[in-house]
């Protein structure tokens, strides 16, 4: 009887894995070929006739069937009880010859384990200090978006506790710069009502500041009957009623008057159009003491134009262009006065970065500011057919203006755009511009607005480093 031992040493040589007795003295293996392993890998039975035969089944092979499962034979027993002490005696022989081995055997056997221990740990080192070295970089990186975010928090909107505003949407803007401070939903597109008429405002002005250069003071129009029946706000202008686009621009933004608004679309349309087909005998003749011929050369050319051409819609062109110039990217206008129109839309930014830069223009602003304004119209007398001076007031609806520090800009409301204001306010050198969109009733956007401002001045410090 003999076995065959298959012991599987790491770095071990072929030719020590042989088949030997195991009452034979195992040789000793060169030191530099020596590891050893604490358990067995492996043990193979061969030559093993008397289990073979003990154990064997009809059929040549170890019976292992359910109603065979015990050894046929006590025999077998004895004979695992025997491969167990071959097992034991193998162990044995491995601790024999570890210690059989010699000192210097030894030795060696140590160094060459510490070298490749020395070797696998500078390896380990390395790694650990590349891993390091990248732990270390990602933690700078780290402590730097850190001190960012520590820097940012100091300056993000979120500490700025905002005050509860019923407001659908609002903005609020640094006067002096235009630069957005805080808002809610300031990028949602909405019907803004009469606050059309900021850019109804800025688009004849810088037509006849820029374009025409001509005084407005002294160029008259006539109201027509289409712009005397407009709905909604007015400014009580009359059919044939003869008046400057310098009061109309007052009848425009204090009492919100969609009349004044189709008059100045309707002559500054007209006006635009003679530009672009360079008709300069009515041009020239724009400022006359005698408007009643002015008027009579308008009504001439209109007549010839009538079939293909609106001023009105002309006038409307050009105020998405002023929208596109100002990079209001949100906003679209259909008419010049705000009246219900779901294409006539704009966000509460793009408001207050219109109104940022309608401020800019010093008779816009003496326009907003005004609280009430005596206009001179010459109205048409039937019974004695002809014209008669008259006055008419306007009072701005912009109820800001009672308080210190307020200036306009412009009020609004329909049905559906809700409550709106655009307002800004002025003290030492915080200089604010609001708007409110959709407000929950007309009189708590005056509050609204008010709880705004004093919530900015409050948080003044952190507004100013947010903008920075």
């Amino acid at each position: 009887m003999s076995f065959q031992i298959n012991l599987k040493y790491n770095n071990l040589d072929e030719k020590y894995n042989k088949i030997r007795p195991l009452t034979s003295k195992p040789p000793l293996i060169p030191q530099q070929q020596f590891f050893l392993y604490k358990n067995i890998i492996q043990i193979k039975q061969i030559n093993l006739p008397s289990i073979s035969n003990l154990c064997k089944s009809p059929q040549g092979s170890l019976n292992t069937s359910k109603n065979n499962i015990k050894p046929q034979c006590n025999s077998s027993l004895n004979s695992q009880k025997n491969i167990c002490q071959k097992e034991n005696a193998n162990q044995a022989n491995y601790s024999f010859i570890k210690k059989n081995l010699s000192q210097q055997q030894k030795k060696n056997y140590l160094k060459r384990h510490n070298s490749n221990n020395n070797l696998n740990n500078k390896n380990i080192n390395n790694k650990s200090f590349q891993l390091n070295k990248y732990i270390f970089q990602d933690n700078k990186q780290l402590i730097q978006a850190d001190n960012n975010i520590i820097k940012a928090s100091l300056n993000t909107k979120n500490l700025l506790k905002t005050p509860p505003i019923t407001a659908k949407s609002w903005v609020i803007l640094d006067g002096n710069s235009g630069k957005i401070l805080h808002g809610k939903q300031q990028n949602k597109k909405r019907e803004i009502a009469s606050l059309t008429k900021i850019m109804t405002c800025y688009t004849t002005l810088i037509f006849f500041q820029n374009v025409l250069k001509k005084d407005i003071q002294r160029i008259f129009i006539k109201v027509s009957f289409k712009a005397s029946q407009i709905i909604g706000t007015s400014a009580k202008l009359k059919e044939n009623t003869i008046i400057s686009i310098y009061d109309l621009l007052y009848g425009l933004m204090l009492p919100s008057g969609n009349d004044s608004a189709v008059c100045l679309a309707e002559i500054v349309g007209l006006f635009m159009y003679l530009k672009q087909v360079k008709d300069e005998e009515i041009l020239n003749d724009i400022v006359l003491y005698d408007y009643s011929l002015l008027l009579d050369k308008i009504a001439q050319f209109k007549k010839k134009i009538n079939n293909f051409f609106d001023p009105v819609q002309v006038f409307v062109i050009e105020m998405n262009k002023n929208a596109i110039n100002l990079d209001l990217k949100n906003t679209n206008f259909t008419n010049p006065h705000g009246l219900k129109n779901i294409f006539n839309t704009s966000t509460a930014y793009d408001i207050g970065l219109l109104s940022f830069n309608a401020l800019q223009i010093s008779q816009f602003q003496k326009i907003v500011n005004t609280k009430q304004y005596k206009a001179t119209l010459q109205i048409f007398n039937k019974q004695n057919q002809k014209y008669e001076f008259a006055q008419i007031e306007w009072i701005n609806t912009n109820k800001l203006l009672e308080f210190t520090g307020w200036g306009g800009i412009k009020t609004g409301i329909t049905e559906s755009a809700g409550p709106c204001l655009a307002s800004y306010i002025k003290n030492n050198n915080q200089h604010y511009i609001i708007v409110i969109l959709c407000s929950k009733s007309l009189n708590i956007r005056w509050a609204e607005c008010q709880k705004i401002a004093d919530w900015a001045y409050e948080n003044f410090d952190l507004l100013q480093n947010q903008k920075q």
